[in-house]
């Protein structure tokens, strides 16, 4: 509680005369319109991109792993698999956009974070913590995280980065920044990444592709992402430890068409998305020592086409904003979905067919208004959500906020939020799981309050939240049987609280000062479950205790170092077949540093992760790589 005394210190003591540096304010998304942070009355982290270029990590798992919010409890290696998950929820309970497009699978949440950008595509992460249907869309049951990507700079650049590191790890990134007329700007990428693996069966090759442009008319700004993703991995024990051979192929793709339009006090916006993505799983890789009774390995295609529109109004009493949103999405497979009248051969393989299919289209239609009186603050907004599988279903909530002073503020949020479940948990059918179609939504009814303390060389937050789960979706066995059945059977009931402390300190000391930022942050959660049933597979390993901290030091000269610190304590135990006994997850201490030497348009590096070679698990039975080194120089050309 130490942090937390900290900032209710910060509120009320903090030194009149330190000098102030004006900075511009953070504008965020995770609302139905842009929102100043400090205007916010809900708890949103957001990282910026020059924390994100000088972090010791590649990926966005890897930053997010210093992240207390968010709990990622990852397969394998760099960008091999991982699942995001926030307060104590699971992967599919998490909602991920890009650029506000949701990317989340509907066959499974494991693929959720299978994105088609590089590092160093991202502008800035903003994370929406606590239940957000009505704020983000169905399926934010826990929080949200929005990843919005570099738009064109003021003048034309071309970068490039390469890294080479221990396990025969080595990745490239390729960008640029083109003005192609003075109303149309393009940013395109292309990243590479190779491994061969830490330890048995973990080696990866990614491939991603990705383009932003934007084009300024006199009736508003048009704008056209496209990208693609290529992931071939090892599974070591990735869904059971008995098969250590298990290999997954995931290619994807998206694009999407926005416009946005500003006239006067009435707001604009639409967009049409559309997503497919491919998976083989392979339970014996290339069959090889395949026993007779595996035939074939699982094939599945997914697709998501979707549109929404927006609008918002500003007067006198506040903004309001209407909107809906339709989307369709299916999946062609061997495993999941109703037998179909006529199998489609599988693109590429001999003799495998799709012979399962189904669809679901979904509309959601929402109102917004967000209002300000003197110190005042106050959010409200509905969602109804019409699907034609589960029919239709009203998500909303409030949010409060009160300013104590132009820095402090006090704030109270009520939110509702529900999830939809996936093909798996609909369908999936194997030697002791079995999916169950008659599965209903999960519910979430959300309590938070909290303050917040942010000055331009200072951002600080606390609060405590509670959510209450209902209809929770688990995988349960009975008495006497062996099968394992997913069942709306469970109510869980999560209390926690998080705080935050970020400091800048060359604004307040000047810019000969070491440190650049210092981040401290903590989150404490705590989940108990209500079942009738005898036995349940509910996640209950969630992260009780998760303690971050973040520093960037600048030596001066073009020398700095950034540094990364997580502790980790997760709840819950598992089966371990190497000692055949049900263990607790140990405690968890990991860390990262990067030492980096910039000198004109040239960046050298090293980074070391896992610094203290710790040896853990996330997921049961699936070991972590320890430590590893990797080096390398980024050049820019403007």
């Amino acid at each position: 509680m130490l942090l937390t005394a900290i900032i209710i210190v910060v509120n009320y003591a903090v030194a009149d005369d330190i000098k102030e540096v004006q900075t511009n304010p953070i504008v965020v998304t995770g609302s139905r319109q842009p929102a100043l942070y400090s205007e916010l009355s809900r708890v949103v982290t957001v990282i910026e991109s020059e924390q994100i270029v000088n972090s010791p990590v590649k990926n966005v798992e890897e930053l997010l792993e210093y992240v207390a919010s968010v709990d990622i409890r990852r397969r394998g290696g760099p960008s091999a698999q991982a699942d995001f998950s926030m307060r104590g929820g699971t992967q599919d309970q998490t909602l991920i956009l890009l650029n506000g497009i949701p990317m989340n699978s509907s066959q499974t949440g494991h693929f959720n974070g299978n994105l088609p950008i590089a590092l160093g595509d991202i502008e800035r992460i903003e994370i929406l913590e606590g239940s957000g249907a009505r704020v983000l869309g169905t399926n934010a049951f826990s929080g949200g995280i929005n990843i919005i990507t570099r738009k064109k700079k003021s003048s034309n650049s071309a970068n490039l980065s390469i890294t080479g590191g221990e396990y025969g790890f080595y990745d490239l990134n390729l960008s640029a920044d083109v003005s192609v007329t003075e109303s149309f700007k393009s940013y395109a990428s292309v990243y590479k990444q190779k491994s061969d693996g830490y330890m048995h069966n973990t080696d990866t090759d990614v491939l991603n592709a990705f383009s932003f442009n934007t084009l300024e008319t006199e009736v508003g700004s048009f704008a056209l992402q496209f990208g693609a993703n290529q992931r071939n991995y090892g599974a070591n024990s990735f869904y059971t430890a008995l098969f250590p051979e298990q290999f997954e192929d995931v290619s994807s793709g998206f694009a999407a068409l926005s416009y946005a339009g500003n006239f006067k006090s009435l707001n604009l916006s639409a967009q049409v998305f559309a997503n497919r993505l491919y998976n083989r799983f392979e339970l014996f890789r290339g069959m090889n020592e395949a026993p007779d009774w595996y035939t074939n390995h699982n094939y599945h295609r997914t697709g998501t086409i979707g549109a929404d529109f927006k609008t918002s109004y500003s007067s006198n009493w506040g903004i309001s904003s209407l909107g809906l949103e339709i989307k369709r999405e299916d999946i062609i497979s061997n495993v999941l979905g109703k037998p179909m009248e006529k199998p489609i051969k599988v693109s590429g393989t001999d003799d495998d067919y799709y012979t399962k299919e189904e669809f679901r289209n979904n509309l959601s239609v929402f109102a917004e208004h967000s209002f300000m009186a003197g110190d005042f603050i106050s959010s409200g907004g509905l969602m109804i959500n019409s699907n034609s599988f589960f029919g239709t279903h009203i998500f909303g909530g409030i949010d409060l906020g009160y300013k104590l002073s132009d820095e402090n503020s006090l704030f109270l949020s009520v939110n509702r939020s529900g999830r939809l479940p996936n093909f798996t948990e609909l369908y999936y059918e194997g030697g002791t799981d079995k999916g169950n179609p008659n599965l209903k939504p999960e519910h979430s009814l959300s309590f938070e309050i909290g303050t917040k303390y942010i000055k331009n060389y200072i951002n600080a937050s606390f609060s405590v939240f509670h959510n209450r789960g209902s209809n929770l979706i688990d995988w349960i066995k009975l008495k006497d049987t062996t099968l394992w059945e997913a069942q709306n059977v469970t109510k869980l009931n999560t209390f926690g609280l998080q705080t935050s402390l970020t400091l800048l300190p060359k604004q307040i000391l000047g810019e000969n000062c070491l440190m650049k930022f210092v981040t401290i942050s903590y989150n404490y959660i705590s989940s108990d479950k209500d079942s009738d049933v005898l036995e349940s597979t509910f996640a209950l390993d969630y992260l009780r205790h998760k303690l971050v901290f973040s520093a960037g030091l600048d030596f001066g000269s073009g020398f700095g170092t950034d540094i990364r610190f997580s502790y980790q304590e997760r709840e819950g135990t598992y089966y371990s077949y190497e000692q055949d006994a049900e263990l607790p997850y140990d405690k968890v201490m990991l860390a990262a540093m990067r030492f980096h030497y910039e000198m004109y348009d040239m960046v050298l590096f090293l980074d070391i992760d896992n610094v203290f070679d710790s040896k853990y698990q996330d997921i049961a039975n699936i070991i972590l790589p320890g430590r590893w080194l990797r080096a390398g120089f980024g050049y820019s050309l403007n």
